[in-house]
Formats: structure tokens, sequence, C-alpha cells
């Protein structure tokens, strides 16, 4: 159940969901969650982030985030320091013979590979996105 302070947290910010399936994420869990945190807090901790379901949903004013996956804080990274260069990158991948002549140059393009690994993970899961990009 969720209590009237936690129900305001959704109703007086923008609904923010997930960019990519990540297995084991926290989305079908937020409502319990959410119900557990403390009505008030000085400081974010998001230990596993993978998808990030339960950030979007607190939307702290600031907050540290970690995962034992470094692609998956360097997507992350990505996307708060060049997120219109990301973006873009991710809509021309959508032709697929971008998408492959994307693939044979990933060693020599930074933004490309940021672009990838986030195109992978938000139409796969994790263990799928990783045996896509070998």
């Amino acid at each position: 159940m969720i209590s009237n302070y936690q129900q305001s947290l959704f109703e007086t910010k923008p609904k923010l969901t997930p960019f990519i399936k990540w297995a084991g994420g926290k989305t079908q869990l937020l409502g319990d969650i959410i119900y557990r945190l403390p009505k008030t807090y000085n400081h974010y901790f998001e230990p596993f982030i993978g998808g990030g379901a339960l950030l979007f949903s607190v939307q702290p004013a600031s907050a540290v985030i970690n995962d034992i996956n470094p692609q998956l804080i360097n997507v992350y990274n990505q996307l708060k320091m060049r997120v219109e260069a990301v973006i873009y990158a991710v809509n021309e991948l959508i032709d697929q013979h971008v998408i492959k002549s994307a693939i044979l140059r990933l060693e020599s393009n930074t933004i490309a590979k940021y672009a990838i690994k986030y195109w992978t993970l938000s139409v796969c899961f994790d263990d799928l996105a990783e045996q896509a990009l070998l």
C-alpha cells in the first residue's frame, strides 16, 4: 500500500520510466519499496542501478548510482554528459545498415560504442545484450 506522501511523489513530478530492460529490475516492486522509504532523506544512493526504476520514480534532487557492470555505468555517464549526442546516435542506429556499419567501426568511435550499447540494452535484457555485443 502506498501512503499519501509516497503517492505525492508520483503526482508532483513527470513520470519517468527505465530506458532499458534489466533482469532483476525493481519496477514490479516499486509500490512496496516506495512505501518503505523514509519521508525525508539527505542522500540517495543506488548500489544496483540496473534500469533505474526506483531512481526514476523517486527522482531525488541528487543521487549517487553504481552497478557492477561498467558498461552500464558508462551508458548513464554518456547520457548525463552528452544526452543529445547519444540520442542522435541511437536514432541513427534504427536503420539496419547503420547498425551493421557502426558495429564494424565499434573500436574506433567512442560515441558509436555507447550508442550501440544503449540500443542493445533498450531492446534486450542484459544477458542477451552482452551476447549480442560479442
